[in-house]
């Protein structure tokens, strides 16, 4: 729902952020605290570092950038939401749902073409591309606008590179560009890295290998490093929450919880 509502917003106002102008006129009220005072439902810390970047929170997904101004800006990178904002003006009302549509397509098509390759007996091939067709799981998320259909999409595509690469080496490359390029949707991504570095590595060397291990080095780490900037406020109320029930963790703190975690 976040992601209809968030394509919904851009195609109508052309921006990622939004102003709550009843939040906006609230907060120039100067109203005292209580019951009445909407701005209330919003407290803010007191760290500098907040001032006009993150203020407080106002909806999943969503936080506050500025409380005074009204100023939405929503958590996470903005890929699929922008890219259903694309389905929205070429397609209408109706085009996010084509196009998780075409995307579950896509996906039972290259895993058909991947079973083909596997399996000992290419003839079932039809028969693990309609498992996955009649799944509950896979049906549930493709009747929704999730990232877990563009991510599901592009696995799948990289899969069957990778599953190509063995006779055609240029296709590493795409495989590695493909799954890397999930991060760009999901920024947890990122756990692939060493399943993937580590197929790469069983590759005969050559300039395909070296190539395909660049590629998706360079755009896994590309893809976190711009989620970075818009993963943060999530990241840092998950462990100040969590570090709550000892104490109130400092910067210095979160950040070392942090490292250890991406360690681990």
């Amino acid at each position: 729902i976040t992601n209809a509502l968030r394509a919904a917003s851009t195609a109508r106002t052309g921006t990622f952020d939004v102003v709550d102008p009843i939040v906006r006129d609230a907060a120039s009220d100067g109203g005292s605290p209580g019951a009445a005072d909407i701005a209330g439902l919003y407290p803010r810390r007191g760290e500098a570092w907040r001032e006009d970047v993150y203020e407080a929170g106002y909806r999943p997904g969503w936080y506050l950038a500025d409380r005074e101004a009204g100023r939405v800006v929503p958590q996470f990178l903005h890929l699929f939401p922008a890219l259903c904002t694309v389905a929205l003006w070429l397609g209408g009302d109706d085009g996010p749902g084509v196009l998780v549509l075409l995307q579950g397509l896509v996906c039972i098509a290259a895993l058909l073409a991947l079973a083909r390759r596997l399996l000992p007996d290419p003839r079932w091939a039809p028969v693990a591309a309609a498992a996955l067709a009649i799944s509950p799981l896979a049906i549930w998320v493709h009747r929704n606008t999730l990232t877990e259909t563009l991510t599901g999409m592009l696995t799948l595509a990289a899969a069957l590179a990778f599953a190509r690469g063995r006779e055609h080496a240029e296709d590493l490359v795409v495989g590695a560009a493909l799954l890397a390029g999930t991060a760009w949707v999901r920024g947890n991504a990122w756990i692939t890295a060493p399943v993937v570095l580590a197929t790469l590595w069983l590759v005969p060397a050559g300039p395909s290998r070296h190539r395909a291990t660049a590629v998706f080095v360079a755009v896994l780490a590309s893809g976190i490093a711009v989620h970075a900037l818009t993963v943060f406020p999530y990241l840092h109320d998950e462990l100040a929450r969590q570090f709550a029930r000892w104490s109130e963790p400092s910067g210095l703190a979160l950040v070392g919880a942090f490292g250890v975690g991406l360690l681990a």
